[in-house]
Parts: C-alpha cells; sequence; structure tokens
C-alpha cells in the first residue's frame, strides 16, 4: 500500500503472548517518546487481547483495527474486540483512516 510508511528497519521479537514483555520494545518506545499504539495481528483472543491491556496498564493510548487483527473464529474475535473496547481500548475505523488519505 502506498500510503504505508516504513519508518524504520527494527525487527522486535516477542517471546510472550504480550508483546510488552520485551524489554527491547520497552526501549525503543521510551526512546522515540512514544504515547499511542496500534495494534493489528493474529489472535485477537490470545495475543492482541494481552497487549494491548498490557499497554494501556502501561499508560499508552491503546488502538486496534478490527479488519487487521484476525481471530480463531470471527465470533471469537468478535467477543474479544468487546471486550476490549469495554475496557478501553479504541477502534480505529480503517473505511475513515483511507478517507483522510485521500
Amino acid at each position: 500500500d502506498k500510503r504505508l510508511v516504513l519508518v524504520n528497519e527494527n525487527i522486535i521479537s516477542r517471546e510472550k503472548s504480550n508483546a510488552f514483555s520485551s524489554e527491547e520494545l520497552l526501549n525503543f518506545l521510551e526512546q522515540n517518546n512514544a504515547k499511542e499504539i496500534m495494534v493489528i495481528g493474529l489472535l485477537a483472543e490470545e495475543f492482541i487481547s494481552q497487549s494491548l491491556l498490557a499497554g494501556k496498564e502501561l499508560g499508552y493510548g491503546m488502538y486496534m483495527i478490527p479488519e487487521a487483527i484476525q481471530g480463531q473464529t470471527p465470533k471469537k474475535k468478535d467477543k474479544a474486540i468487546k471486550k476490549l473496547t469495554k475496557r478501553g481500548i479504541k477502534i480505529l475505523d480503517i473505511h475513515s483512516l483511507y478517507d483522510k488519505e485521500r
């Protein structure tokens, strides 16, 4: 997608479900004065949920794009997303993001 801007070549691996368990990630976020984070990826019910909630607990503004998240099943994904929004995780609407670029 031509709208995607690569800002660096960093690759940070994680060994646990919670991405914020990585000291390397925490250091990177601190060095770059991150305040808000968007999370997308696989398994809304596990990895995504744990990372979003951990980031929120650390004080970051946490966002997700449901269209860019996969779940074990559509029903489980929807349930996880509803739980996350109830806990203060914000949804970014991919369509409104696209419309802003036009």
